[in-house]
C-alpha cells in the first residue's frame, strides 16, 4: 500500500516492536524479513523504511541496493545498528541512509518519541520536496534551463556553540572531511542572517550546527526555532548537538525542523556525512524552488523586454482599478505603439526589430516611476499604467518618453549605422470617484485615443475624447 511504513528487519522481536510502534501513530505498516520480500514491498511505493538486518545482508549492503534501483533513489530510510558497530553506522550513512539509529539511541526511554519524530521530520522534507517536484513540472516539460552557477560556491556552514573554543574545535574537526566556509558564532551573530564578514547582500549559511545549550540548557532549541521562522535561514540545513543527558530534547529539536541530531561525542566523519547528505537535500530544494520562481517569471514576464505580458497587465490593472476605488485618486492609461515597425523587420529582419523592442522598454523604464505599471501587450504594442497620476502629469510623461525615444537612436545587431523610431501614445483616465471609469472602459479609451494619434500622423500624444 503506497504510504506506508515499512520496517525491513530479519529480528522478529524488534520488527513486532517496531510496527506497533509505528502503527500506534496511526501510521500504515508493513513489515519483511528477507531481502526478496523487501524487493517485492518495494513496488507498492512505501513512505520510508526503517532498515535492520536481512539475514546475511547488514543494513548497509541493503541500504546501497535500495538506493540502486529507481523506485528507491530518494526513499527515506533509517538504518537501525548496533551502537558497538560504529562502522557499520559510517558505512550505512555512505550508502544513503538518511538516518541511522543505534542501539544506544533505541535503547533509551525516549526511543519511542525519538523514532516517531525522525519518522515525522522525513516524511515532512519529503513532501516538501514532492512539492516542489510538483510545482517545477511545468517548467522542466518545457525545458527549462537550471541555473548553472547556483551550486558552484563552497557551502556555508555556521558553528554555533557553548564557545568559541568549542566551535573552533568542531571546525578543526571537521575540515579534513568537508570542503566548506566555516564560521564560528554566537547566538546573536546566527540571528543576524549572514555570515560574519560576509559582504552585503551575501547568502545566509547552508548549514547551522548548534550547541543543544549555547548559554543555558536548552536554549539552542529557541535559537533552532527562531532560523525556521526567518526567510533568510528557513531554508537552511540545522543538526543540533545533544550531549548524554540531552537525548530527551532530540524529538522535540525535530519538531521544531532539525534535520539532523548529533552527539556530542563527534565523530567528524559520521557528522561529515550527515552534513552532506542534508546538504544535498537542501541543495535539490534550492533547485526545485528556482525552477518555480523562475517558471513564475515565465508567466507573467514577456521574454524579449523582460516586461510584464498581457495577462499579467490586465491583472494588474484591475487591481490598481480597486485601489483608485478606495482612494477616489484616478489612474492614467497609455496605449504605445511604435510607428513603421513592420518596416523595421523588412528591411533589416527580425533581429534588428528585437533590438529595437528592447531599447524602447528600458527606455520607457527609465522614465516611469516605481509604481508604474509597464507591459508588452503585443507584438509592438505596450501599456502604461500609472496609478494616482491626473491627466495633465499623465501627458507630461507621455510627451518626455515619446520625445526621448525619437531622439534615441537604436543600434541594429550585426550592422553598421542605427535606425530611428518614433511611437504613438493615446492617453485615457479611469476616475476612482466621480465618473466611474473602469479600467476596462479607460482601456478602450486610450485605444482609441492611439488610433487617432497614428491617423493624425504619428510621433504624438492623443488624449480620450472622455478625459480631454
Amino acid at each position: 500500500m503506497a504510504g506506508q511504513i515499512l520496517i525491513a528487519d530479519g529480528d522478529s522481536a524488534r520488527r513486532k516492536t517496531l510496527e506497533n510502534l509505528v502503527s500506534a501513530a496511526c501510521h500504515p505498516v508493513a513489515g519483511v524479513a528477507t531481502l526478496p520480500d523487501l524487493r517485492a514491498a518495494l513496488r507498492d511505493g512505501p513512505a520510508l523504511i526503517l532498515l535492520g538486518p536481512l539475514g546475511d545482508a547488514p543494513p548497509q549492503v541493503t541500504a546501497r541496493i535500495i538506493r540502486a534501483r529507481p523506485d528507491g533513489a530518494a526513499l527515506p530510510v533509517i538504518a537501525l545498528c548496533a551502537d558497538a558497530d560504529v562502522a557499520g553506522g559510517l558505512a550505512c550513512l555512505e550508502a544513503g541512509a538518511d538516518e541511522v539509529l543505534s542501539d544506544e539511541v533505541l535503547g533509551d526511554d525516549a526511543a519511542p518519541a525519538l523514532l516517531m519524530a525522525q519518522i515525522r521530520a522525513l516524511l515532512r522534507r519529503q513532501d516538501e520536496l514532492a512539492g516542489l517536484h510538483s510545482q517545477s513540472a511545468p517548467c522542466r516539460a518545457i525545458g527549462l534551463a537550471e541555473p548553472g552557477a547556483l551550486f558552484e560556491s563552497l557551502p556555508r556552514i555556521a558553528l554555533v556553540a557553548a564557545t568559541a573554543q568549542r566551535g573552533l574545535a568542531w571546525q578543526r574537526a571537521l575540515e579534513p572531511w568537508i570542503a566548506a566556509e566555516f564560521t564560528v558564532m554566537d547566538r546573536a551573530e546566527a540571528l543576524g542572517g549572514v555570515l560574519r564578514g560576509a559582504p552585503a547582500g551575501a547568502r545566509a549559511a547552508d548549514i547551522y550546527l548548534i550547541d543543544a545549550a549555547i548559554e543555558a540548557a536548552g536554549d539552542g532549541l529557541q535559537l533552532l526555532a527562531s532560523l525556521r521562522s526567518r526567510a533568510s535561514s528557513r531554508q537552511a540545513a540545522v543538526a543540533v548537538v545533544l550531549g548524554p543527558d540531552e537525548w530527551a530534547l532530540g524529538a522535540t529539536a525535530l519538531d521544531l525542523g532539525a534535520d539532523a541530531l548529533v552527539p556530542d561525542r563527534f565523530r567528524p566523519q559520521e557528522v561529515a556525512l550527515r552534513l552532506g547528505a542534508h546538504l544535498r537535500r537542501k541543495r535539490e530544494g534550492d533547485r526545485l524552488q528556482s525552477l518555480v520562481t523562475d517558471g513564475l517569471q515565465l508567466a507573467i514576464r514577456d521574454p524579449l523586454t523582460g516586461l510584464f505580458n498581457r495577462r499579467y497587465a490586465l491583472s494588474e490593472l484591475g487591481r490598481i482599478e480597486a485601489q483608485a476605488r478606495r482612494s477616489g485618486r484616478s489612474f492614467v492609461v497609455m496605449a504605445i505603439d511604435i510607428d513603421h515597425f513592420k518596416a523595421v523587420n523588412d528591411t533589416w529582419g527580425h533581429a534588428a526589430g528585437d533590438a529595437v523592442l528592447a531599447r524602447i522598454a528600458r527606455l520607457m523604464q527609465d522614465g516611469l516611476r516605481e509604481a508604474d505599471l509597464l507591459a508588452r501587450t503585443g507584438g509592438e504594442e505596450f501599456l502604461i499604467v500609472l496609478p494616482g497620476c491626473q491627466i495633465g502629469a499623465a501627458r507630461q510623461i507621455a510627451e518626455g518618453l515619446r520625445r526621448r525615444i525619437a531622439e534615441t537612436p537604436v543600434a541594429l545587431p550585426g550592422l553598421d549605422g542605427a535606425v530611428q523610431v518614433t511611437i504613438s501614445i493615446g492617453l485615457a483616465v479611469g476616475d476612482g470617484s466621480l465618473s466611474r471609469i473602469s479600467a476596462e472602459e479607460a482601456l478602450r479609451d486610450a485605444d482609441r485615443a492611439l488610433l487617432r494619434a497614428k491617423a493624425g500622423g504619428r510621433n504624438q500624444v492623443t488624449i480620450s475624447a472622455r478625459a480631454a
